[in-house]
């Protein structure tokens, strides 16, 4: 038994306890269902299932293979497809990001597998290709198991050859493999460490880093692409301005005047930007601080790879209350694996950038040792 795994088709099965879940944790976290009335989205291809061509026979017992929407796809050959939705909130988001160019190797292959199969009527695609696809609505979201392609939005290979590019794990874990960079974790978390002292504050040297990740803009900018925009319906991800601060829909009149190139705009100023980053600061010191309560034992590395992650994902992001709770439970490598394995996507689209920040702050939440 100990080397068997548990099927993942009982747990992603179309209106099952993965299904149930995303939906629990959607409606929860927002007043109004974020699907509610949407049955379309955009969605990458991945790769072409065999056989090339399909038949009605072979997609006979397929659920959720009715008629597309579209009438003019109802003709023609049938040829299946692993896609992946783009959209934002992907209902694929709980999913692995795989890479789709010139990936052959058995993992990458299970993970473009576990993806929705896309039929379409007369239309080829290439990996990297953007389709609109139509899904069946279900009591708790989507069957994900199939669906139909309703038209091609764009050939877009080279655009997704820079997000899904086929990267070795050592690319993200600083040239070591996952087993090399786990082991130095742990190696980390033998050395006897300082425990923090109540009120727990974001120390000097985790600001500094933060302010490296986040880097500095005085204009509102689209955290997706790092660019300056004139306008807040341009924004592909979301509006951000100074240190990585999030503008919400409240603020946006308030930052109007910090818009690229628009008539009257100004840019923030400096003692602006660094008042804005203390407010976010202090703030977020007072949420992870309400998740550890002050009964936590834990160093000055561990608290301030912690905020950082959190400052990116928001406190209330499960992630870190899972890390907030493997804190407290003294559980140190645990803790650091949930922050490794933690968001690395941006509306559904995978970002190295983002990978590589969850590796560079597990390595900071061990390099202080283990509180004595």
């Amino acid at each position: 038994m100990g080397n068997e795994l548990y099927p993942l088709e009982a747990l992603t099965i179309s209106g099952g306890p993965m299904d149930a879940l995303a939906a629990a944790t959607r409606k929860g976290a927002t007043k109004n269902d974020v699907y509610e009335g949407k049955d379309q989205f955009i969605a990458v291809i991945l790769k072409s299932v065999s056989p090339t061509e399909l038949t009605q026979g072979n997609i006979a017992g397929i659920v959720g293979t009715s008629k597309p929407a579209d009438p003019n796809n109802s003709q023609g050959a049938i040829h299946g497809f692993k896609i992946r939705i783009i959209s934002a909130d992907s209902p694929h988001a709980f999913l692995p990001e795989p890479c789709f160019e010139g990936g052959t190797d058995a993992i990458n292959n299970i993970i473009k597998d576990m993806h929705t199969l896309a039929l379409s009527r007369g239309g080829t695609y290439s990996p990297g290709d953007e389709v609109q696809v139509q899904l069946e609505k279900t009591d708790f979201s989507y069957n994900l198991d199939s669906c139909w392609i309703i038209g091609p939005i764009s050939a877009n290979q080279d655009n997704y050859r820079a997000d899904l590019s086929c990267l070795s794990a050592k690319d993200f874990f600083g040239g070591k493999t996952i087993a090399e960079f786990n082991s130095d974790i742990k190696s980390s978390l033998t050395k006897p460490g300082t425990p923090m002292v109540w009120p727990y504050k974001f120390g000097s040297d985790g600001r500094s880093a933060l302010i490296g990740s986040e880097g500095k803009k005085d204009h509102v900018y689209d955290d997706d692409t790092g660019d300056f925009v004139t306008r807040y319906e341009d924004v592909k991800g979301y509006p951000t301005i100074g240190y990585g601060h999030l503008i919400t829909e409240e603020e946006k009149n308030k930052y109007k005047r910090n818009l690229w190139q628009q008539p009257g705009s100004v840019p923030l100023t400096d003692k602006e930007i660094d008042e804005l980053y203390k407010a976010d600061i202090n703030s977020r010191e007072a949420q992870l601080n309400s998740l550890l309560g002050e009964k936590s034992v834990l160093t000055q590395e561990m608290y301030d790879a912690t905020f950082s992650m959190g400052y990116n994902t928001g406190f209330g992001a499960t992630v870190i209350k899972r890390v907030a709770a493997s804190i407290k439970n003294k559980d140190y490598f645990a803790a650091a694996t949930h922050i490794s394995n933690g968001p690395d996507t941006s509306k559904g689209v995978f970002k190295p950038a983002l990978k590589r920040r969850r590796q560079k702050e597990a390595d900071e939440f061990a390099s202080g040792g283990t509180p004595a």
